[in-house]
């Protein structure tokens, strides 16, 4: 198959991340650019790159819309720090936040994901809403095989 499908955009970020030693954030300054970026540390499994571009998602300090969501869905695996980055921020918020935002231009799959997590949370006990979830667990989304 290649990896043309990613564009030259993602290669050159890519490119200028893996020769400058920068953080992600200096070089993709839109989450947008991040969601586009991280299906390419998949397949070439750079996940020095992933964790950086997932690093970047979770210090961004608005919620994701249904287009970065969707783009995530479609372009990443069931299971991946990708999508679950999106679907924690969202269980972490308000539940009238999520009650107003959250309709039918999200990814099916992405509500029945955010529907499971709010419902994991309450059955845990956690109660620690905000609109910005927390970094402290942000080990949760890494690869610890660097």
């Amino acid at each position: 198959m290649g990896l043309k499908h990613h564009g030259p955009t993602v290669f050159k970020a890519y490119i200028k991340w893996v020769y400058s030693g920068i953080h992600a954030a200096s070089f993709l300054d839109e989450p947008g650019s991040l969601v586009s970026a991280y299906p390419l540390g998949e397949e070439i499994l750079d996940r020095e790159f992933q964790n950086a571009v997932i690093t970047c998602l979770l210090k961004a300090p608005e919620m994701p819309g249904h287009d970065l969501v969707n783009a995530a869905y479609d372009m990443s695996p069931e299971g991946s720090p990708l999508r679950r980055v999106f679907v924690d921020k969202w269980a972490q918020t308000q539940p009238s936040y999520i009650r107003e935002h959250l309709n039918c231009e999200y990814d099916h799959k992405f509500v029945i994901d955010v529907a499971i997590a709010v419902a994991e949370e309450r059955s845990s006990g956690q109660e620690h809403r905000s609109i910005n979830p927390s970094l402290e667990n942000k080990e949760l989304y890494l690869h610890k095989d660097l």
